[in-house]
């Protein structure tokens, strides 16, 4: 009798751990285990592992956050960051400076002031000098428009009653208000005022006279022709000085032992820096 069954797997009949395959007339040469080999390493019918995006905060690691280095790795250098800020630069005792720019600022104003008041004293003398100034003028222009080779006579030099009046008044005004308050109208215009070096206070009158006495000196020496150059090139030196100074001093400062700063800093505000 042939068997009926349609065909498929059944147990072997000669073998009870295998499968056999039935092709629905006789039994095939085909054979397989009952259960195979593998099966518990099988990944079949687990679920699929959580969605990232589903996960706890506290779980998720974020693409862009540095990772903690290994245990025995040197974690990588991060440059320091560094903040930049403005340096002012300070007397010893803590008093901010003044800047060069306000310096020259209070130095033009006075020097119009005094040069106003001495030209309205003088003007008789100063007149006669602008005649004969736009008289000279006029013709070196005249000269140098035609061509000419020939020489142009001197400038005339300002009047000495002009220059004495200048000189005398300076040194009546900033002696003066220097000793006085620690500062001239140009002083205050440019919000800067002049103390000791060696406290907050006003310098004294001797203190205050060095000090114009060193800052008129390129004037005084260029009264004389022989010494005019040399006279201008210290007044430009000694201007020029607090620029690369370390306490912003210009010559006559250094001689008369003065400071100038800022008009609202006082010592002790800030903790002093070294230069």
């Amino acid at each position: 009798m042939s068997d009926a069954r349609p065909s498929g797997w059944y147990d072997d009949p000669n073998d009870p751990n295998l499968l056999h395959y039935w092709d629905g007339v006789s039994w095939s040469g085909r054979t397989m285990p009952k259960v195979k080999p593998d099966l518990d390493r099988s990944s079949i019918g687990t679920p699929p592992p959580a969605d990232p995006v589903q996960q706890p905060p506290s779980q998720r690691q974020q693409p862009w956050a540095p990772q903690p280095p290994l245990q025995g790795q040197r974690a990588p250098y991060t440059p320091p960051v560094i903040q930049q800020e403005t340096i002012k630069r300070r007397t010893p005792d803590g008093a901010v400076l003044s800047g060069w720019w306000k310096r020259v600022l209070g130095y033009v104003i006075d020097n119009l002031l005094v040069s106003a008041v001495a030209v309205a004293i003088t003007w008789s003398s100063f007149d006669a000098w602008l005649t004969k100034y736009q008289a000279w003028f006029d013709d070196a222009f005249d000269q140098a428009s035609s061509g000419g080779s020939s020489t142009v006579a001197q400038a005339p030099n300002i009047p000495w009653q002009t220059f004495a009046a200048v000189l005398l008044l300076s040194a009546v005004y900033e002696i003066a208000m220097v000793a006085w308050r620690g500062q001239t109208l140009g002083h205050m215009a440019a919000g800067i005022r002049v103390r000791r070096s060696t406290d907050d206070r006003a310098p004294d009158v001797a203190s205050s006279a060095v000090r114009w006495v060193v800052k008129q000196a390129g004037n005084l020496a260029g009264a004389l022709p022989a010494l005019a150059f040399f006279g201008s090139l210290f007044t430009l030196v000694n201007y020029l000085f607090p620029l690369w100074d370390k306490r912003s001093q210009a010559l006559h400062d250094k001689a008369a032992k003065t400071y100038i700063v800022r008009s609202d800093s006082r010592p002790g505000e800030h903790q002093a820096k070294t230069w």
